[in-house]
């Protein structure tokens, strides 16, 4: 199987028009941080074989600070550190995410319960970079 990374540049202000042929056997999306628009429709999973078109135009700059991220009481069982897929770590608490990076982060919890998530980076937590997993039994 070929891998193929692309570096999209773009500029605040700029009209980015994208799209995505999935060429692979499982779903898979594109998440663009700086795109303001409803990710159920833009950002949604393409399903192998298809492709979806959105247009976006950047009002501020994606991320610009990197980010430790955690599941406060879980760990990682895997975090894919990009293409290829052999590259992955088992047994992971926290992984520095870098500016404007993305990984997969994969985890079973072995109970139900609210997770949060959060950025070890101190202080970003006060300016939002926090969540809640919430799994159900």
């Amino acid at each position: 199987m070929t891998y193929r990374v692309r570096i999209v540049h773009v500029r605040q202000g700029d009209t980015v028009e994208f799209t995505l042929t999935n060429q692979g056997t499982l779903p898979h999306s594109m998440d663009f941080h700086a795109a303001q628009i409803d990710p159920k429709v833009a950002l949604r999973s393409v399903p192998a074989g298809q492709s979806i078109s959105y247009t976006f135009r950047p009002k501020y700059a994606g991320p610009n600070l990197s980010c430790g991220f955690h599941v406060v009481g879980e760990q990682f069982d895997t975090v894919y550190l990009g293409s290829p897929p052999q590259s992955a770590i088992h047994g992971v608490q926290t992984f520095d995410l870098t500016t404007g990076g993305g990984m997969i982060f994969e985890l079973v919890t072995d109970v139900p319960g609210e997770f949060p998530f959060v950025n070890h980076s101190l202080g970003h937590g006060q300016k939002g970079a926090n969540g809640m997993l919430i799994v159900e039994a």
